[in-house]
């Protein structure tokens, strides 16, 4: 069964969840709106597009719009979610004042200092709140941007560099990829090892992560406006339009040309 996307569209939203041990997504997605991953307790790792990231509390993941993730569980534990979109940011702030407050999104993880972790948790329970929100996210996002340095200790395994050659392959050449083998190929591996370690470290098929790589690239295509169904198909690496569309339905819920009307009605949220 193909990933299926969740294309929310987030005003603003701060909400804690606590997760049992062993709890996992099964599906890739992404959001219409930036996202903030915030680890307070516990370890998990994070199926970004092209790696596998570890990470335990005090670690921040962030997520730019469009950016397929999922978590892939791990121990019990609690993360708080900040999700906010450009049209938020920009009726609180000034162009400039955004860009500033959205550097810390060039980073992919950032750490947060265990003697800070009691200030950050205090940030959000009033962002969560709803009270005077924009402003605590302001301070969030500056106080992330000076811990930034920290990402740079990112920690990964064996497996986990394994499985990123693929995510990274995969990635990088979609458009052209004909089969497994030819992944298998420049991974060096054998088909079959490299089918069975992608679906133990991530819980999906490599068929199943291909499509869900070109229907996303697919989703940006079609909000751009630059092709038409039959192109984007082919930019995306489907050799036929119906089969292009019977995956996209599958994945989305919708039509490629219902996701173009639905992206156009919410450009502005």
């Amino acid at each position: 069964m193909p990933a299926v996307y969740e294309l929310l569209n987030t005003w603003f939203c701060c909400e804690y969840t606590a997760r049992e041990c062993g709890w996992g997504m099964r599906d890739m997605h992404y959001h219409l709106s930036h996202e903030l991953f915030v680890m307070m307790s516990g370890r998990t790792s994070i199926m970004s597009e092209n790696k596998i990231i570890p990470v335990e509390k005090g670690d921040v993941v962030l997520f730019k719009k469009h950016k397929l993730h999922k978590n892939n569980g791990g121990t019990e534990h609690g993360r708080y979610a900040v999700n906010f979109s450009d049209k938020y940011l920009n009726t609180y702030f000034t162009e400039k004042a955004s860009i500033a407050l959205m550097r810390c999104f060039d980073h992919e993880k950032i750490s947060i200092p265990p003697q800070k972790l009691g200030y950050v948790s205090a940030i959000l329970k009033k962002m969560e709140s709803g009270n005077d929100e924009f402003a605590y996210l302001a301070v969030l996002l500056s106080i992330l941007d000076v811990f930034a340095h920290n990402d740079e200790s990112a920690r990964t395994d064996g497996n986990q560099e394994d499985v990123n050659s693929i995510l990274e392959f995969i990635n990088k050449n979609y458009s052209t990829i004909n089969g497994i083998e030819e992944i298998a190929e420049a991974v060096h591996t054998s088909k079959s090892y490299l089918c069975q370690k992608f679906k133990r470290e991530t819980n999906m098929t490599v068929t199943e992560y291909l499509n869900s790589v070109r229907i996303k690239n697919a989703c940006a295509m079609l909000e751009e406006g630059r092709y038409n169904v039959t192109e984007t198909a082919l930019n995306c690496g489907y050799s036929t339009s119906s089969y292009f569309c019977k995956m996209f339905k599958s994945i989305v819920n919708m039509t490629p040309h219902e996701y173009k009307r639905y992206t156009e009605n919410v450009r502005d949220i």
